[in-house]
């Protein structure tokens, strides 16, 4: 199961590593364009500073915002997408994350 939050502005996602931990679980999809300071690749960035075996996916139909993710070497759905290729990412990246922890 991948909890899915929302925010309604990025100053929002700025709260306490404890809530942040207990909220995120199981990852993160979040859309590379953001409102406020914060846009998902620095989101992402915070999360695996702070969690580094928390999966993130980004996601935006923007050219630039594609480009910026693929810099930053992140994980990366482009939109528009079915929820079948959601679903595989998603699966993917969780799968990736369990062979890690395995590993440490």
């Amino acid at each position: 199961m991948l909890e899915i939050i929302s925010q309604g502005d990025a100053s929002t996602v700025q709260f306490g590593a404890i809530d942040l931990e207990r909220r995120l679980r199981f990852g993160n999809v979040s859309d590379v364009i953001m409102p406020g300071g914060m846009d998902g690749v620095e989101l992402a960035q915070e999360i695996h500073r702070n969690f580094p075996s928390l999966p993130v996916l980004l996601t935006s139909g923007y050219n630039d915002a594609i480009e910026k993710v693929n810099a930053a070497g992140l994980a990366f759905i482009v939109k528009p997408y079915r929820t079948e290729e959601l679903t595989r990412k998603i699966r993917d990246l969780l799968i990736a994350g369990v062979s890690e922890a395995e590993h440490l």
